[in-house]
C-alpha cells in the first residue's frame, strides 16, 4: 500500500484555513512547530510574535477540536517559556512558565493555552 504526505501551506492565523486543512486530511496525528522564532524579532515585532506564538497554537488546537475523529498533537514550543534564573541546570517541567522577553513570554503564553485546552477538551 502507497504511503503519501498531504501538505498545505496556510496562515496559522488564518483559523478557517486551518480549520479547513484539518478537516480536508482527517490527519490520526499533527505536528505543530509554526512559530515566530526570532528572539531579535520579537523586541522588534512583540505583537506579531504574540499573535503567532500563541494565538497560532490556539488556532491549531481549535481546529483539532472540530475533527471527527482522535488525533494525536504533538505541540512545540521551546526551552525559553521558562523563567531564567541562571541556574547550572538544564530547565525541568516544572520550573515556572514566564521569560523576560516577548519571545519567549508568548512562549510561555503558548504552554499556558496547550495545557488549559488539554483539561478542558481532552476526553
Amino acid at each position: 500500500m502507497a504511503q503519501h504526505l498531504q501538505h498545505q501551506i496556510a496562515d496559522i492565523l488564518d483559523l478557517a484555513a486551518i480549520k479547513n486543512s484539518l478537516q480536508d486530511a482527517q490527519p490520526d496525528f499533527v505536528f505543530h512547530l509554526a512559530a515566530q522564532a526570532i528572539v531579535r524579532s520579537s523586541f522588534e515585532q512583540p505583537l506579531d510574535t504574540y499573535t503567532t506564538n500563541a494565538l497560532g497554537t490556539v488556532h491549531v488546537m481549535e481546529a483539532l477540536r472540530s475533527l471527527e475523529k482522535p488525533c494525536a498533537a504533538v505541540l512545540i514550543t521551546t526551552d525559553k517559556c521558562y523563567e531564567n534564573p541562571e541556574r547550572v541546570h538544564a530547565y525541568r517541567e516544572e520550573d515556572i512558565l514566564g521569560g523576560y522577553d516577548p519571545y519567549s513570554s508568548s512562549k510561555a503564553a503558548a504552554e499556558i493555552a496547550i495545557a488549559s485546552w488539554q483539561r478542558s477538551f481532552s476526553p
